[in-house]
Parts: C-alpha cells; structure tokens; sequence
C-alpha cells in the first residue's frame, strides 16, 4: 500500500509541475516550431536537452522561449514537507522537483545571451549576460561559482567591455586546481586589458564532445555518502598563445558535492536516513523469497504427483526474488544523478577563425570534431 500511495503521488506531483509553454513571437521554421512543442510535456532534464538540440540546428528563438521557460520554474527550491518526508522511502528526487545546478543556471543564461547575439539582438544579450553575473554571486538553492562560467563570461564580455571581462579573466586565474595553462592564460589577458582595455576582442566560442554518463558507489561513512564520477575521462586543459580549452569537469564534480554535508545538510540527512529503510526493503524481499521457496517445498512434499517440479520451480522463485532483493535496496539508496545531459565535454575559446580539431591546441591523440558553435 506504501509504494501505491507514494507512486500516486509521484505521478500526481510529475503532472501536476507541467505548465504550458510561452511559444516565441515568432518561430524560426516549421522544423523548429515542431521541436519546440514536443517539449511541452517533457521533464525538466529532458526540456533542457532539448535546448541544447534547439540550439545545435540554430532555432534561436525556440532556444529562448523554452530556456526561460525552464529557468522561471526550475531556478529556486520551494520545499514541500510530505513530499520530503515520504522521499525517504524512494530514491532521491523520485518526488521532488528538479532544481538546476549552479552551472546549468548560468549556462542557461548565457545560451540565451549565445542565441539574442545570433538573431542580432546585442540589447537583450548584454542583459542576459548581466544576470549571469548575478546569478554567479547569488546566494540560491544551489549556488557556488564555477571556472567554465566564468570563462565564458569573460570571453563574451571581451567583445563588448574588456573592463568587465577584466574580472572574469581574473576570477578565472584564481582557480589554481586548474593548472598552470589555464592560470597563466588568464593572467596574461588581465595584464593586456592592464595595458588597454579600450580594444575589445572577438572571441570565438565552441563546445566539444558531450559531458559523459555518471557513475555512482555509496559512501556512507563519510560526510560525503555517494562517491559519483564520470564513466569516461573528460580531457587534460590546455593553451596556446591564442587559444584555450577548458574541460568541464567542474559540472561533474558540482554534482558529486550535492550531498555534501556542508552544502545541502538536507539531501545529506536523507540519504542517512533512508540507508535503514533501503536495507529493509531487502530484508523483506530475501524473507519472502526464503518463505517462498520453504513454502513451496513444504507444500509439494504434501502432494503425491508432480510435489519435486513444483518444490525446483518454487525454490527458482525464491531465488529470483532474492536476487531481485538487492535490486531494490540499490535502486532505494540511489543518488539523485538527474542533470542536463547534452553538454559540452569542454570548451574552446580562440581568436582563431578557423581552429579546426581541438587536437591543434592540445597535442592530444583525441581528435573528436568541435560539435557547437557558440558564438562565432
């Protein structure tokens, strides 16, 4: 009855979180129009890869209306106290809303900016651009700066006001677990902007490959109960004289540091939580599959015909539904791994008009193709 109740009330907190799109005031082409509403009644993860497809065949417009639409209803946490309590008993995030991730905010934010520029809309980009800087700084649900953002925000900004990008490419210098490549990068176009801010430069922008798949190990005995990594390695950073390439590892790491205790002691506290109740529900599922088999032999050594066939198929059953025990207490004490999936693997900034494979700056066997266009 439990799990009745608590999928009724998924499936009642899931539709109920869908709300109509604002269709743009004008669309880009009949293609575009048609992928756009096939969103309507996406999930919110499943809304924000369609951006990045939106984006990717350049319905700029699409990109726009869609993105705000997810920002305006997925940018801040709104707690529900019978919703948190009965996720207890289900995996993380089975019956509360997305929020998204700092990261995924502020590249929201800047697609936006990314698609205004491409229609000729300088106004609107600048203010999008804008409130990603709030944003970087605000104080929200999930908060935290990031070296990707900032880097993109400092190239973006150097086409318009290097005075601005100034601090940007300063922020960026800062994080020193980058490495030396990207550090001194960054200096060295503090130090030009030093010397003259009043020449802006026109960056170009692209992403490369796709964020890999997440993995997951729990980790209970430490403030941090869910060790989560990338199943694939992302790329090492690298420069040139003109050029840089930022891995965006720091988005994975982001989301391993959800159930920091120190950063959502809530998620952190439930996690505890629901380790005995998980291990439970596979207690109770070894218990009914030991009461199946006992049971079934019990029986069939009453009957005078066909008692071994139905003793080996209930003791088959037993076995199933024992193996099937510790499926449940995984899928229980899993972490909550939802996040926008089709996004850059890293990011490429260059002066470069015509850069090619990522391999030309980095001296990497990988070859993988620049796959977006951010801005050119």
């Amino acid at each position: 009855m439990i799990f009745l109740f608590i999928t009724s009330l998924s499936i009642f907190i899931a539709c109920s979180s869908l709300e109509k799109l604002k269709t743009p005031s004008k669309f880009t082409s009949v293609f575009c129009q048609n992928k756009f509403f096939s969103a309507e009644k996406l999930e919110t993860v499943a809304q924000l890869d369609m951006v990045s497809d939106l984006f990717s065949f350049g319905c700029f417009e699409e990109v726009i209306s869609l993105a705000n639409h997810i920002r305006n209803h997925s940018r801040d946490k709104f707690y529900s106290i019978s919703a948190e309590m009965f996720e207890v008993f289900t995996p993380e995030g089975s019956l509360t809303p997305y929020i998204l991730e700092s990261y995924e905010r502020s590249f929201l934010s800047l697609l936006i900016s990314f698609s205004y520029l491409n229609i000729n809309l300088k106004d609107d980009a600048l203010v999008e651009m804008r409130r990603t800087l709030s944003d970087e700084n605000a104080f929200l649900y999930n908060y935290g700066r990031d070296p990707v953002i900032s880097l993109l925000l400092a190239a973006m900004w150097d086409r318009f006001d290097p005075s601005v990008a100034r601090a940007q490419w300063l922020k960026l210098s800062h994080f020193s677990e980058l490495g030396d490549k990207v550090v001194n990068f960054a200096k060295s176009r503090v130090e030009e902007i030093d010397r003259d801010s009043s020449t802006p430069v026109d960056w170009k922008i692209y992403g490369i490959g796709q964020m890999p798949d997440l993995d997951w190990h729990s980790h209970f005995l430490s403030e941090k109960p869910y060790l989560i990594r990338p199943v694939t390695s992302y790329p090492t950073a690298c420069s040139s004289k003109d050029s840089l390439m930022l891995p965006a590892d720091s988005w994975t790491k982001k989301i391993a540091a959800k159930y920091d205790s120190s950063y959502h002691p809530l998620l952190f506290a439930k996690s505890l939580a629901r380790l005995p109740i998980g291990i439970g529900y596979g207690v109770i599922g070894i218990s009914s599959g030991v009461a199946v088999g006992i049971g079934g032999c019990g029986l069939a050594s009453q009957v005078k015909d066909g008692g071994e066939a139905l003793c080996k198929t209930s003791l088959q059953a037993a076995g199933y539904i024992i193996n099937k025990s510790s499926n449940l207490v995984s899928y229980t004490l899993r972490p909550d791994l939802r996040h926008w999936k089709k996004l850059p693997l890293a990011l490429v900034v260059t002066k470069d008009s015509q850069p090619g494979l990522y391999v030309k700056y980095c001296e990497q066997v990988d070859t993988t193709p620049l796959k977006m266009s951010l801005v050119n």
